[in-house]
């Protein structure tokens, strides 16, 4: 099973189509007993020989099953396939109402990997392997707040798991984790405004080609493109191909450069020079006929470099080849299928991405030997598309390794040191100016990466505040002050007030004012001030006549009155 077109019926082109000449070229070679990139090829009994037939899952899982159906129907022995993790789980449920295995070289996600498929195995290593990388290069960069965006399926959801679940055991906080439809804007909007809202300045991407345009004119939207961002995606999305495919391809060229993609990396060094000198000398002695029934166009050339799907699709055919051989009994022709699954997990030999074997349990390729390669995406010399250069290395045994020239980081800067992810120490903010953090100045304070201005009734009088002071005596009347303004003389501010304006200032004893918060004056003659907000009261023996204002009244009287 390959994946030649879209959900949307467009052609993916030729990176799917090479990587359906390498299944072609494994089954020639199978035949052959070619031992260029697997030495066991003499290994397979004399007798036996390889038959298969090519399909296009149209990248649906409703064509999937259709195809698995109709296998069943025919008696096949094995399935190689699906690309897609969506349409690989859904074809192990049907092949296992005939005990037939599913083998596929693509599909990633973790769930794959449960119960839930007893019939499934890959050749490619699962997501949690380029998961657990991703959280080791955070903290190599110094990276400790991300965000999340992930497709709505099993891939996605699986992926984004697996980095939530190495990010909480590494100390690596992820802020927000939305998800989205594919193939509605509308759904990435919304996903894109809780990336915005959370701050975070490193954002993962798990998504697809298809998607690409909507997250890019989504991301440009929210402001979060350009310096002081990074983006990282896994390895279901070529640069080369997005742009070719974009409406706006100045705003998509923005977008991409800059960005880090990852992938497990089977033909590396070695590896990778082997397979492609015995893809140059074979690829145009490849049959193209299964592949142009498949397609339903023609397919007349293999040109160019295969991709490291190429490698796997090979190692899987190869695999089904080895474990069909070992269930079959020569001597009465027939097919042991119920321990077919059996046979094909115990298998273990050298292949063109490196050692075949599987955990007996869930089907996955044994991790040992896999590097993860992070490839940054940056301009091509015409300044038209994006291409990726393989950049960073990371293996479980070595860690972090540079490999490529000076990686150029989203907004075109070029540095060595990766951006910050905006992490600032409390009453510090991190500044896209200077790509660096800043202390919030007086009169504010810091709150979750944002600076926010003292309310009244406080006030901070340094930068980098963490909180606001509350005014202990005085009053703060506006937000964002940097000091309580005091009382007014002879007057004070009880402490249970909040201390927000000057009406709360009373006079103390022996001073009285007309008003809250007005000038305080001395008592008048023969009178009692005993401060707090009331008026002079007449001292025992003396009248006061109480239409004067200095009693409550409203009358200007001379202190002969009083």
């Amino acid at each position: 099973m390959v994946r030649l077109h879209g959900t949307d019926g467009a052609v993916l082109g030729a990176v799917r189509e090479k990587a359906a000449g390498a299944a072609i070229m494994a089954a020639k070679h199978i035949r052959a007993r070619n031992t260029s990139l697997v030495p066991a090829a003499q290994t397979l009994h004399p007798a036996f020989n390889i038959d298969f037939e090519l399909v296009d899952t149209r990248s649906s899982a409703h064509v999937g099953v259709k195809h698995a159906v109709a296998f069943n129907e025919q008696g096949i022995d094995l399935i190689v396939g699906a690309a897609r993790s969506a349409v690989s789980g859904p074809v192990a449920l049907v092949s296992g109402l005939t005990d037939t295995p599913v083998l596929s070289y693509s599909s990633t996600a973790a769930v794959l990997a449960t119960s839930t498929y007893p019939m499934f195995s890959r050749v490619i290593p699962n997501d949690a392997v380029t998961a657990f990388s991703l959280v080791m290069v955070c903290k190599e960069f110094g990276w400790t707040r991300i965000a999340i965006l992930f497709i709505d399926d099993s891939y996605g959801q699986g992926y984004a798991q697996s980095v939530e679940n190495f990010a909480a055991a590494q100390g690596v906080d992820v802020l927000v984790s939305p998800s989205f439809t594919s193939s509605q804007p509308g759904s990435i909007d919304n996903a894109m405004q809780g990336v915005s809202e959370s701050g975070a300045r490193v954002i993962f991407c798990i998504a697809f080609a298809q998607d690409m345009e909507a997250i890019a004119v989504s991301a440009t939207e929210q402001g979060l493109v350009g310096q002081g961002y990074v983006w990282l995606t896994g390895d279901a999305v070529d640069p080369e191909s997005v742009m070719e495919a974009s409406t706006n391809p100045a705003r998509m060229l923005d977008f991409l450069t800059g960005f880090l993609s990852i992938a497990t990396k089977p033909l590396y060094g070695e590896k990778g020079e082997r397979f492609s000198e015995v893809w140059e000398s074979e690829k145009n002695l490849i049959d193209l006929d299964p592949l142009t029934r498949a397609a339903g166009y023609a397919v007349d050339s293999m040109e160019g470099e295969c991709s490291d799907m190429c490698g796997y699709i090979y190692d899987a055919v190869w695999a089904a080849a080895f474990a069909v051989d070992a269930a079959v009994d020569y001597d009465t022709l027939t097919l042991d299928k119920p321990q077919l699954l059996s046979h094909l997990r115990e298998l273990s030999f050298e292949a063109s991405t490196g050692l075949i074997s599987f955990d007996p349990e869930t089907g996955n390729r044994a991790a040992g030997g896999i590097s993860v390669i992070y490839q940054n995406w940056v301009p091509t010399s015409d300044g038209a598309s994006v291409r990726g250069v393989d950049t960073y290395m990371w293996d479980a045994d070595t860690g972090m390794m540079e490999l490529g020239p000076m990686p150029v980081w989203s907004g075109g800067i070029k540095t060595r040191f990766p951006p910050p992810d905006g992490a600032c120490e409390s009453g510090w903010v991190y500044s896209t100016e200077t790509l660096s953090c800043a202390p919030c100045g007086v009169g504010t304070y810091g709150d979750q990466g944002v600076c926010v201005a003292c309310e009244v009734g406080k006030v901070a009088a340094m930068e980098g505040s963490v909180s606001c002071a509350i005014c202990e005596s005085g009053y703060a009347e506006r937000e964002g002050m940097t000091e309580c303004t005091a009382c007014p003389d002879n007057s004070d501010r009880n402490s249970s007030t909040k201390g927000v304006s000057r009406a709360e200032c009373l006079c103390t004893a022996g001073y009285y004012s007309e008003v809250p918060g007005g000038e305080c004056e001395v008592c008048v003659p023969g009178a009692v001030c005993p401060g707090g907000g009331r008026l002079p009261e007449p001292r025992y023996g003396f009248w006061g006549q109480q239409s004067c204002r200095q009693f409550g009244g409203e009358l200007e009287c001379a202190e002969d009155w009083l």
